[in-house]
């Protein structure tokens, strides 16, 4: 527990852990990566990318503050950048965004890709090393010292059901309204839940 005040956003939201507090201090970080996200956009691209990335946030209102984390699309934005003229340093980057939530990872092979059609074996070889060699150093230590308990993580995701912006849960919402199966909506962990007899198996495969 000690630890976990340690982390942002939990250090601004004080020793006591609260959640209204932490949700607060959440949100000022999103801000505060959302204006760093902005300027970082303004001087790689232009103003229109950087105008862009703000309407998605506004369009996004109800949701970015609270349910959307800035800190790995931040550090993907990095990777993405990179990608060409520093392939370790962007595999590293794409490394941290994954070890802050997991999502990034569906991104390496996409970043990979460029570098293999184009033959350039050592910018590939260079990405993946970094990449791999990032998570390893953090999570190899974490391995042995949670005693195996590293992807218990994802036993409490299974607790949290299926989130009805997932692409099972949307499924099952559609083909519930053709009658072949039956679908009810409950909110969860702070999040809205599909519960139908699909919903286990989805979410084993998932």
């Amino acid at each position: 527990m000690n630890r976990v005040r340690r982390l942002a956003p939990a250090a601004l939201a004080g020793h006591s852990l609260d959640v209204t507090a932490y949700l607060w201090a959440f949100v000022a970080q999103n801000a505060l990566l959302a204006g760093i996200i902005t300027l970082l956009l303004a001087s790689w691209a232009d103003l229109r990318a950087a105008t862009a990335f703000n309407l998605l946030l506004a369009i996004g209102a109800a949701f970015v503050p609270l349910r959307f984390d800035l800190l790995p699309a931040r550090r993907t934005l990095l990777a993405v950048k990179w990608l060409l003229d520093r392939p370790a340093r962007s595999g590293a980057m794409l490394a941290l965004g994954v070890l802050v939530k997991l999502y990034p990872v569906v991104l390496f092979p996409i970043l990979l890709l460029p570098h293999l059609k184009a033959r350039r074996w050592k910018n590939a070889t260079s990405f993946a090393c970094a990449f791999a060699l990032v998570l390893s150093l953090v999570l190899l230590p974490t391995y042995v010292l949670s005693h195996g308990h590293l992807l218990d993580f994802v036993a409490f995701h299974r607790l949290r059901g299926l989130q009805i912006e997932s692409v099972a849960g949307g499924f099952i919402l559609l083909v519930s309204t053709l009658h072949a199966t039956t679908a009810t909506i409950g909110t969860s962990f702070f999040s809205s839940n599909v519960t139908s007899p699909w919903s286990g198996a989805a979410i084993a495969i998932l």
